[in-house]
């Protein structure tokens, strides 16, 4: 928990299921840090709340089926993806009585926190969270912050003060599902303040011992797992691309640290970067990102307007982020890992093309955490300081 203690705390709630979520809910926290600094907050991960059987069905249970069986878990996906209406389901009933019951504790904590405002970053807890307000044992408010471009019904919920989406196709689905369109907010996706941060390119370059008259190509497959082969992808990479020097971003896999060394090529052509809270220098001196479709590292890509070639995105929310950044001129999709190579070259070789892609990108930014921020002060009955 930061700040004093206070009537106007605000409690950030997440689920590390995947690593957009609580970059979310961080990002938001730090930046009412710097805009309220008197205002306490406390972040809460689901995940370290409910019990282990659940926890590791539900978020090594989505990465198991994410890298493994992609296909069933678009399946699934699209098949819970109902109704789309306010009514529920019995399906969907079924699920939030077992999700109620695994969130005891964290029911626990927040009736003994009794905070003033809870936003959330992640759709499992608010609707338990809705359940404690109708019943008057939590005298709070709730926002929810969805981290997609668009949304599944998973992210349905009652008694929430304020909704923040991305797109317009968002609004939409939350209008099918009764919620009215003034408390809807089109906010885009929190990223951490430090990306809009200027910074000065030769200094980035020097810092990083990166080539400033050659192109940079980031590498991503994941953060806290990776996707696709990655490595062969690098090698192919160095091999297709002309001098480009090729960045791969390995977060928490050391397996994929080895792997690039193995493969023995000049560190000046290719390098594996570990897990890194700089990620905003990289991509603010780096020509073009190839990354999976995540809602976040999406956000933070336009955010620094760079143009993104996107790995085969997993049927469910990547595929439906992807075909809103492709509409949009931002990005580049590829549907097979071998295609990755060539898509990455052609954009290096059409450099009109290249700036293209660069301001779509740019245009889809939008000031979230300022937005939400604002929002929450409000709410807290807080002027919202320039």
């Amino acid at each position: 928990m930061t700040g004093g203690s206070d009537r106007r705390q605000v409690v950030f709630v997440s689920a590390m299921v995947g690593a957009g979520h609580n970059a979310a809910a961080r990002a938001l926290q730090a930046a009412l840090a710097q805009r309220a600094p008197d205002v306490s907050t406390a972040f809460l991960d689901s995940m370290d709340l409910v019990p282990r059987p659940f926890r590791h069905g539900y978020a090594k249970g989505f990465e198991w089926a994410v890298v493994r069986t992609p296909r069933l878990y678009g399946l699934g996906f699209s098949l819970m993806n109902y109704p789309h209406r306010r009514r529920r389901g019995l399906a969907e009933r079924v699920r939030l009585v077992v999700e109620r019951r695994a969130l005891r504790r964290l029911r626990a904590t927040l009736l003994e926190m009794q905070p003033k405002l809870i936003v959330h970053t992640h759709f499992l807890a608010p609707p338990m969270v809705g359940g404690l307000i109708a019943s008057g044992r939590l005298a709070a408010r709730q926002m929810v912050v969805a981290t997609d471009w668009q949304l599944h019904r998973f992210w349905y919920a009652r008694r929430v003060d304020r909704w923040f989406v991305a797109t317009d196709g968002a609004v939409k689905t939350l209008g099918r599902w009764g919620i009215a369109d003034e408390r809807v907010c089109l906010s885009g996706i929190p990223i951490h303040p430090k990306w809009r941060q200027p910074l000065e390119r030769r200094e980035v370059l020097a810092r990083w011992q990166l080539p400033a008259d050659r192109p940079i190509v980031l590498l991503s497959g994941g953060t806290t797992y990776t996707t696709g082969p990655i490595a062969r992808i690098a090698e192919r990479l160095v091999r297709e691309c002309g001098d480009a020097c090729v960045c791969v971003l390995a977060g928490h896999n050391r397996k994929l640290v080895d792997q690039i060394a193995a493969l023995g090529v000049d560190p000046a052509r290719l390098r594996a970067i570990p897990m890194t809270d700089r990620l905003h220098e990289l991509a603010h001196v780096s020509t073009l990102i190839v990354t999976k479709a995540g809602g976040i590292v999406m956000a933070e890509c336009a955010a620094k307007s760079l143009p993104m070639v996107l790995l085969r995105p997993v049927p469910g929310q990547e595929s439906a982020n992807a075909r809103f950044l492709e509409a949009q001129g931002a990005a580049v999709v590829v549907r097979r890992w071998s295609a990755v190579p060539p898509a990455v070259g052609a954009l290096l070789r059409d450099r009109a093309r290249l700036e293209a892609v660069s301001a779509a990108a740019g245009g889809v930014d939008r000031p979230a955490a300022a937005t939400i921020t604002a929002a929450i002060l409000s709410a807290l009955g807080r002027s919202a300081p320039m």
